[in-house]
């Protein structure tokens, strides 16, 4: 009798178990589909510039090209990511650039300098200090990169590095409701 006990209680915290899991696959697929109809359209989201100037994410790309670059600076492929743009700047005019950190800002002072790009007009560095961004974008790794339309739509979006030259064909030759 004490063993059907202990192997009903067995099986039916087995039960439990799978119906846990089951419950989380479900709660993370919610989130994971909630996460890619929102980046479909540019963050409408504050934050705060390099320069401590707080600004509105959809109002820096309003009606403009925007290629979103989050990234670490103790991340080796965000470092080749960033020389790599670094190099190639004068081909990026047409396009507002946001280089977004989770870092603070002291931890990006020296790592920031390493970029002369950083200073033109057309790119802003954004400390996201309480991962709103990430969080809307879904950042899972760093670099993550997000390239959006003149409307603020969504034309793609990779975890990882990724070569300028995909992004540039990617921002400058889309067609118009090409999605």
């Amino acid at each position: 009798m004490l063993r059907k006990i202990v192997l009903l209680f067995i099986v039916v915290g087995m039960l439990g178990m799978l119906g846990l899991f089951a419950w989380k696959y479900q709660k993370k697929s919610e989130n994971i589909a909630q996460i890619k109809e929102q980046i479909q359209i540019v963050p409408d989201i504050w934050l705060k510039s390099f320069d401590e100037e707080p600004f509105l994410t959809s109002d820096f790309a309003a009606g403009s090209l925007l290629l979103i670059i989050y990234f670490n600076s103790t991340c080796d492929m965000c470092k080749i990511e960033l020389n790599a743009l670094n190099e190639r700047i004068d081909e990026f005019g047409r396009i507002n650039v946001l280089l977004a950190s989770f870092q603070e800002r002291e931890e990006l002072e020296g790592f920031m300098d390493e970029y002369p790009f950083v200073s033109e007009s057309n790119i802003k560095v954004a400390l996201d200090e309480e991962m709103h961004l990430s969080a809307y974008l879904g950042v899972k790794s760093v670099p993550s990169v997000f390239c959006y339309d003149s409307k603020g739509e969504l034309i793609a979006n990779y975890q990882g590095p990724v070569k300028l030259d995909i992004l540039l064909d990617k921002l400058l030759n889309r067609k118009e409701g090409e999605k």
